[in-house]
């Protein structure tokens, strides 16, 4: 169990999530995974989290943040945001990412979207619009205010390690490109 404290580094996060997947394909519960494969991954820890753990807030996340569960009226003001039964709570580098809707995590699939469309544009525009508020904020307070933007830009890396421990799809696809076998991998695990 994560500690109940109001700061946790995103490396303790990433570890106790992926030893519950590990712990579940052990005791059988599991589904789907493999065991050699969480292992490879818990040896890969160390090269998501190296560049984040020193943002040790946490926040919330919705979990299921697409576009179904966005209300917003004619004027396409955000009015509202549905459907939290996947909220959790996690170190700010888990929870800051793109929404899923134009996240492009290979494995995960929209609803009407084609095989090939990406959303790239669409994060570029977000990316963009959050580091002028970020400016703008920064240029008030005097001094810098980058936390988002710093997190979004490189957030695609670290929400398909993290989600390749809870969604099947994305587990096979990371394990596939990232989870080779070789001896490297396993002496390293």
């Amino acid at each position: 169990m994560l500690p109940a404290s109001p700061k946790l580094p995103y490396s303790a996060w990433l570890t106790e999530s992926l030893d519950r997947a590990l712990r579940r394909t052990l005791s059988g519960t599991a589904r789907w995974g493999d065991a050699v494969d969480y292992v490879i991954m818990r040896s890969m820890i160390p090269s998501y989290y190296t560049k984040w753990d020193h943002y040790i807030d946490i926040g919330f996340a919705h979990g299921d943040l697409d576009a179904y569960n966005i209300m917003i009226d004619a004027n396409f003001q955000l009015t509202g945001v549905v459907d939290w039964d996947w909220i959790y709570i996690a170190p700010i580098p888990a929870v800051i990412h793109h929404p899923w809707f134009i996240a492009d995590v290979p494995g995960w699939n929209n609803d009407g979207v084609a095989v090939g469309e990406t959303f790239e544009a669409d994060r570029l525009y977000l990316e963009n619009r959050i580091r002028e508020k970020e400016g703008e904020i920064a240029q008030q307070q005097q001094q810098s205010v980058n936390k988002v933007s710093d997190l979004l830009s490189d957030s695609a890396e670290r929400l398909f390690f993290q989600s390749a421990f809870h969604f099947k799809g994305i587990y096979e696809i990371f394990v596939k490109l990232d989870c080779v076998r070789r001896e490297d991998n396993l002496k390293a695990a």
